[in-house]
């Protein structure tokens, strides 16, 4: 016996999510940063720096990992003329994101969105949401945005896949 489904279940993030990119984007994981068993903080925020590119807005991004008793830090720092990532705490963030580091590593894989992490209070966010809205906005202008993962790095993709190694 088959049970129906409220149609709203039914629908795809992306159906849900129609004319709200903002929302949609933060539905969707990010491009992953580090290959599955990595894990090495410093390089995955490296990536990371390269992966959100430029932006027209200037903003300063704090990023706290919770490592069993310890907090790691790391500042993204986003404008014109590209981004740059440096290890500890820079004074006077737009934007905060504090993440346990089990959480960091299934956002940095692609295999959790940060709504998901939010939703399910493994991610505290603190500041001016209009940072992350343009930075979004941004990326948007660059890649389609679906209710599906997106390959925005193939290279980067096919490499931590093992495709097209000799």
């Amino acid at each position: 016996m088959s049970q129906d489904v409220p149609e709203r279940e039914s629908t795809s993030i992306s159906a849900r999510f129609q004319g709200h990119d903002f929302l949609l984007a933060c539905c969707v994981p990010w491009t992953p940063l580090v290959a599955d068993r990595e894990k090495d903080l410093d390089r995955s925020f490296r990536r990371l720096s390269q992966v959100v590119g430029t932006s027209p807005h200037l903003a300063r991004i704090h990023f706290k990992i919770m490592v069993g008793d310890e907090t790691r830090s790391w500042t993204l720092e986003v404008g014109p003329e590209g981004s740059e990532i440096s290890a500890g705490f820079v004074h006077g963030p737009d934007l905060e994101l504090i993440v346990g580091e089990e959480t960091w590593w299934q956002l940095a894989r692609g295999e959790l969105s940060p709504l998901e992490a939010f939703g399910r209070g493994k991610m505290r966010v603190i500041g001016d949401l209009r940072v992350a809205r343009h930075l979004v906005a941004e990326r948007l202008k660059d890649h389609k945005v679906s209710g599906e993962r997106r390959d925005t790095h193939g290279a980067y993709d096919r490499e931590r896949r093992g495709i097209g190694r000799d």
